[in-house]
């Protein structure tokens, strides 16, 4: 009787596993992120459809709710990825999803369109690889700038700016915590502050006024970037950043 009951229990078991709906973050998200988010974000909105968070992807766009929950069949959603109704997404030009990447897709509408367990987090273009450095290196320079006296040396790289005297390469400063790669670092003219770019491929982007003797940060410009800037520069008079 213990084997037989062994047995059901383990038969039991196989079978809710193999039912399990698809996870949301798991399974669904990173397949909006590779073919649909390129074109479906809140700055191309192609058909007025944004798939960044999954709020959006409920709602739906231009031609209405693209998916209904534990209705695969009636989603359009799923239609216009199996070219049962037009256009045909993605586009012929575009990397197609496999038949299985389909078959994930279907079996999460089918089993109710459930969402992330975190909330509304969004779909795409933020969720990165974690990359581990190589111990013992230091990160490569990403920009260099002697100050307008050719005193100093200012030094970019991922995540932070470094002060160096110009003649002797010795450390007199290093401003640290800037969000991703600093991809442009410069003096004003007097060389009392210090200016940089940098940020997330896909997510944000920041240009931050610095002052060069203390590293005290003056003033930030973060707002309306979705993407990583690649400079930031002082107006002749600097009185504008660009």
């Amino acid at each position: 009787m213990r084997l037989v009951s062994l047995v059901s229990w383990l038969l039991v078991l196989l079978a809710t596993s193999a039912l399990a709906a698809p996870d949301y973050a798991k399974d669904v998200h990173p397949i909006l992120r590779e073919y649909c988010a390129g074109c479906h974000n809140k700055d191309d909105f192609d058909g007025e459809l944004s798939v960044e968070t999954f709020a959006e992807v409920l709602k739906g766009g231009e031609s209405g709710k693209g998916i209904v929950p534990g209705k695969a069949g009636e989603s359009l959603f799923l239609k216009v990825l199996t070219g049962k109704a037009k256009p045909k997404m993605p586009p012929k030009r575009e990397p197609q999803l496999s038949s299985e990447q389909i078959e994930t897709l279907k079996q999460w509408v089918a089993a109710g369109a459930e969402g992330p367990s975190n909330g509304d987090a969004p779909t795409g273009l933020a969720m990165l690889p974690k990359v581990v450095p190589a111990a013992g290196l230091a990160s490569p320079i990403t920009a260099l700038e002697f100050s307008p006296k050719g005193d100093r040396l200012l030094v970019a790289r991922y995540g932070k700016v470094e002060l160096l005297d110009a003649a002797s390469r010795k450390l007199i400063r290093e401003i640290k915590g800037l969000p991703g790669k600093v991809n442009a670092a410069h003096f004003s003219k007097d060389g009392s502050r210090l200016i940089t770019a940098s940020g997330v491929t896909g997510m944000s982007g920041v240009a931050t006024v610095w002052n060069a003797a203390t590293g005290k940060k003056l003033k930030e410009f973060g707002k309306g970037h979705g993407d990583v800037l690649f400079d930031a520069e002082f107006s002749p008079d600097e009185l504008i950043v660009a």
